[in-house]
């Protein structure tokens, strides 16, 4: 029988008793698993792999006590039961065995012991019913638990109640709700706890219904123990108790905050419609499968002012048979349902006239997942004309500010040429013997040619400031180097009036440095020509200093001279602006000097600053960031760069060259020959750029002084010509123009000039590019 399928461990010491017991068990069992164990290991073995019915313990094994064996068995997970065969001379441990807990007995060997089959059965149907009443029990009161534990934690309120609302039990959320603690409820009416007098005939109504709804779900009001009314959803069920008598489990929500939150939510949502509905641009929302969810007024009027077209909420724009008129739209539409927000401009025709719109597209999604897409049209008809009409004046302004540059540099080389003869013609003036009065004119000439000439560079140099095309160049310089050659450039004119010069710099202070060496330059001789300009006592004191360790510096000039009026301070920096002394309306000038400082200086990130008193002198500041270098990063000077060099006919034995001169101005070709005539030089002379190039092919020539304007072929074209013929030596060519922008040096150099020498031309300029010349060519001969 399927009862006795008993699963029955035999531990025994001798064989022939497990012989006897297994012959009788599989005569009552037939259909039972027998297991045997001999020995300690066996019998946790076979414990660990199967659940064991019964153990049948014979008490003469001596490989482990009984009571060792016995209190194994008792421990498991699922206790074993045990029936014991005691030798009858031990029948004094009977007692014992029973108390350890030891089910049944046999004093008899297993062949006569005519109790064994109904002592197993017994016992192990016994176990059985035991078992799962452990379990049932074991059940109930994990229920229990979970229930009190669901009970008391709940995030609702809860009372459990009779069936006429006599209060049974409420729970903490309860207390923390209502303000009722369990004992001041519990035996009383919840009805008149939490009900105001007029609706307490409600409550009890609620209470009745329950006996044939069984369950209800209401939302209502009910009152805290203070008096204040408390919003609550209801939720109450019927229950049956054991002893067959009814009762009420209900639970309350506060759901006061969700009521103001579905208020507030309502009223945002009015808002928005309203906010929606009223503005221009046009808002239209579609769900995964293009059906219309939502469109406001303003997308209704555009369709119909322009398409003539209806919408209607769950349209599908993909399927109606008017979506033709809306091609554009739908494309745009169908794009955007990649899920990526999308952005386009279309022209539509409307009476004629181009209106520009920006369609806009953004994925609506829920869970990651698209869901939808939302659609915003705005009309951007006056920003694109505006667009257009900026980008109109722009082109305007680039075109004037062009034909400005084009006209100042025509203008440049138009002054240039003439007064290159002029000051040249002067120097050479000065040079024959002249008396007193003669001496005077020659000086008068050669001070309005050289103030003509620091016109034009300020005019120049002020207009490539406001240009866009005005860009730093940096490289790494010694800042002992820049001083020397701004001492040199500017000493002459100190002592022409009698000033002394002086450059502070401290020279355990860093030497090398990165920055824009030119530009700094001519921020200094700007500062410095202007301070001996306003200087007739004393002098102009130059320093150079660090102000903190961020590699920030300071450059000051500092002279003695007639000082500023406060009330000048401000706009002096301004374009065109000069102070009103007298000095100055003396001396004057363009005004553009310190307004091109200011905007150099700004444009390297820094500051200029001025202090003054008038009649005693002024201090002008400029603060600049200048990155740290080092010696192996600047480039090697020249070393005949500083070298003083003699002005006379011994120059050409110490510089021995053969000069060409293209030039198509007879006075500077007057101007130029004569220059090299009193430097000892017999050069030949060409008037344009063809017939350079054909002299070079005839004749071997060290240097050209190559005119770049000239007619029939100019000086680049000239130059370009040379250098193709690799077959002729090359001599080094030197530009010389009336150009005088520094973006046209670097032009010329970068074409292929080896130097580049600007009208008007002074003899002193004129030896320096012929050392260096003879320095090239020496080296190329070599």
């Amino acid at each position: 029988m399927k009862r006795e399928k008993y699963k029955i461990l035999i531990i025994y010491q001798f064989k022939q008793d497990l012989v006897l017991v297994v012959e009788r068990l599989k005569q009552d069992f037939p259909e039972a698993t027998i297991y045997s164990a001999q020995n300690w290991q066996e019998v946790q073995s076979i414990v660990g792999l199967d659940l064991i019915d019964l153990a049948i313990l014979y008490c003469n094994i001596t490989w482990k006590k009984p009571d060792q064996v016995i209190a194994y068995l008792n421990s498991q997970r699922h206790v074993i039961p045990i029936f014991t065969f005691v030798e009858r001379s031990n029948h004094d441990e009977v007692r014992h065995l029973l108390a350890l807990g030891v089910k049944d007995y046999s004093l008899s060997d297993a062949r006569f012991s005519f109790r064994l089959p109904i002592a197993i059965k017994s016992i192990i149907e016994h176990s059985r019913i035991s078992q799962k009443t452990q379990e049932i029990e074991d059940k109930l009161a994990k229920q229990e638990i979970m229930f009190k534990t669901l009970f008391e934690n709940a995030p609702e309120a809860i009372a459990l109640t009779t069936e006429d609302g006599i209060v049974i039990e409420v729970n903490p959320m309860f207390t923390s709700i209502f303000g009722y603690s369990s004992s001041e409820l519990i035996g009383k009416s919840i009805d008149e706890a939490i009900c105001s007098p007029e609706i307490r005939e409600e409550g009890m109504r609620i209470n009745r219904d329950l006996a044939s709804k069984q369950t209800i779900k209401l939302h209502l009001v009910r009152y805290h123990k203070d008096g204040h009314p408390i919003n609550v959803s209801l939720v109450s069920t019927r229950l049956k108790f054991q002893d067959g008598s009814f009762g009420l489990y209900a639970i309350y929500r506060d759901i006061g905050g969700e009521i103001k939150t579905r208020s507030e939510l309502q009223t945002t949502k009015l808002y928005l419609n309203s906010l929606l509905e009223s503005i221009d641009e046009m808002i239209i929302s579609l769900d995964i499968a293009g059906n219309v969810v939502y469109f406001n007024k303003s997308y209704q009027e555009h369709l119909l002012k322009e398409y003539g077209f209806t919408i209607e909420i769950g349209m599908n724009l993909f399927e109606n048979k008017d979506i033709a008129k809306l091609e554009t739209h739908r494309d745009f539409i169908e794009s955007a349902f990649t899920g990526r927000a999308n952005t386009k401009n279309i022209e539509v025709m409307i009476a004629g006239k181009t209106i520009y719109r920006e369609l806009s597209s953004s994925p609506i999604k829920f869970n990651d997942k698209l869901v939808g897409i939302s659609i915003i049209s705005r009309d951007i008809t006056r920003f694109i004309e505006f667009q257009n009409q900026l980008k109109l004046e722009t082109e305007k302004a680039e075109a004037a500010n062009i034909a400005k540059s084009q006209f100042l540099a025509t203008m440049s080389h138009e002054i240039r040429t003439p007064l290159n003869g002029i000051l040249g013609m002067t120097e050479l003036l000065r040079d024959t013997p002249l008396n007193s009065e003669q001496d005077d004119y020659v000086n008068s000439i050669k001070i309005s040619g050289d103030t003509l000439l620091e016109v034009i560079n300020d005019v120049l140099d002020f207009s490539k400031l406001e240009s866009t095309n005005f860009k730093l160049i940096y490289s790494n310089f010694s800042m002992i180097d820049l001083f020397n050659e701004i001492e040199t450039i500017v000493i002459s004119r100190a002592r022409e009036k009698g000033l002394y010069l002086k450059f502070d710099y401290d020279k355990e202070e860093r030497n090398y440095f990165y920055g824009d060496k030119i530009r700094i330059k001519q921020i200094l001789l700007n500062i410095i020509y202007n301070a001996v300009k306003f200087t007739d006592k004393g002098g102009i004191q130059v320093s150079f200093k660090r102000i903190d360790d961020n590699n920030n510096y300071c450059f000051s000039v500092t002279d003695t001279g007639i000082g500023i009026q406060k009330s000048e301070l401000n706009n002096l920096f301004d374009p065109f602006t000069q102070t009103k002394s007298s000095v100055t309306n003396q001396s004057g000038g363009t005004g553009l000097g310190l307004a091109i400082v200011r905007r150099l200086v700004e444009a390297m990130k820094g500051r200029v600053d001025v202090e003054s008193e008038y009649k005693k002198g002024s201090t002008f500041k400029i603060e600049l960031t200048l990155p740290h270098s080092s010696e192996s990063n600047i480039k090697k000077i020249d070393k005949n760069a500083n070298q003083t060099l003699k002005i006379n006919q011994q120059f050409a034995n110490d510089y021995p060259l053969k000069i060409l001169v293209a030039e198509d101005n007879r006075i500077n070709q007057k101007l130029i020959t004569t220059f090299l005539n009193k430097l000892g030089y017999q050069a030949s002379l060409v008037s344009n750029g063809k017939e350079a190039y054909e002299e070079t092919c005839k004749n071997l020539y060290d240097v050209i002084l190559m005119d770049v304007e000239m007619p029939v072929m100019n000086g680049v074209q000239s130059m370009e010509q040379i250098r193709s013929r690799e077959e002729l030596t090359q001599p080094y060519i030197i530009a010389v123009t009336a150009n005088a922008k520094t973006e046209d040096e670097t032009k010329y150099l970068e074409a292929g000039m080896d130097n580049y020498l600007s009208k008007p031309i002074n003899i002193k300029r004129l030896t320096d590019v012929l050392a260096k010349a003879y320095e090239s060519v020496k080296a190329r001969k070599s």
